[in-house]
């Protein structure tokens, strides 16, 4: 819809594509190449790239632009890399699994340790797309994600808005009352902090990452410690779940952009 007129390179590449239609929504055909070394550099090309945008119903191919070349790459058994802050359990992770849900077990999460080297890492190619929060109901606009993001030759394709739900996790044994040192992302601290503020002498520590939060707690076994994440991430590392429901606001969400 967005050409009257075809180019004769933009029906000739279609042509050539010979996909069949299909009810099927091609995960890589509904999300856009996030890195700009992909760009066609002639107008023909860029009505190719335009015009696959719009074939959403495609299954057993996805297209893209590679070295130059339009070519075809099996979508049943391709692995798509996605980065984001953290590790395993962190949520960001959560909300990259979320939004790459079609992909399956081709989906390949890969965490950083900060969000600089997260979009570094998409802008060198080492991953093919990003989750980066932006924003949190509670807290409010992550003004590093915007600043970095203004600075970076990169493009937003896409968003996932995701409920946040913090829990207080320590070692098996321990309760509230013990805890005197509290870690997690500072996004995290600030949407729990009336809670945290409650915690009689406890210090509260701002940490790489929730989930990172959670693995140091388990790997010093200070029973005097914990750490602000998911209940996601208590589990996957061991610790138990002191108390629920510790933000701020019940319904607490993080926007991410990919």
């Amino acid at each position: 819809s967005r050409f009257s007129t075809h180019p004769p390179a933009l029906e000739a590449s279609l042509a050539s594509l010979a996909v069949p239609p299909c009810s099927h929504r091609c995960a890589f055909a509904s999300t856009r190449l996030a890195r700009p070394g992909h760009q066609r550099r002639t107008i023909e090309r860029r009505c190719v790239l335009a015009a696959m945008a719009l074939l959403c119903d495609v299954c057993g191919y996805a297209l893209r632009a590679r070295n130059g070349a339009i070519g075809r790459v099996s979508v049943e058994t391709a692995p798509v890399f996605v980065g984001y802050q953290g590790t395993d359990g962190a949520y960001s992770q959560i909300a990259a699994e979320n939004y790459f849900a079609s992909l399956g077990s081709r989906l390949k999460p890969r965490g950083y340790d900060s969000f600089s080297e997260l979009l570094s890492a998409v802008a060198r190619g080492d991953v093919e797309y990003a989750m980066q929060p932006i924003e949190n109901t509670t807290a409010g606009s992550i003004n590093e994600a915007y600043d970095l993001l203004a600075r970076m030759d990169l493009h937003l394709i896409g968003e996932e808005v995701l409920r946040v739900q913090h829990c207080l996790g320590g070692l098996p044994g321990s309760d509230v009352s013990r805890i005197k040192r509290v870690f997690s992302h500072p996004q995290a601290l600030a949407q729990c902090c009336q809670f945290l503020a409650s915690l009689r002498d406890c210090a509260v520590l701002a940490f790489t990452d929730t989930a990172m939060s959670v693995t140091k707690v388990r790997d010093e076994a200070d029973p005097a410690q914990a750490a602000v994440a998911s209940e996601r991430a208590a589990d996957l590392y061991g610790l138990s779940v002191l108390k629920r429901g510790i933000a701020n606001q019940e319904y607490n969400y993080t926007r991410f952009v990919v």
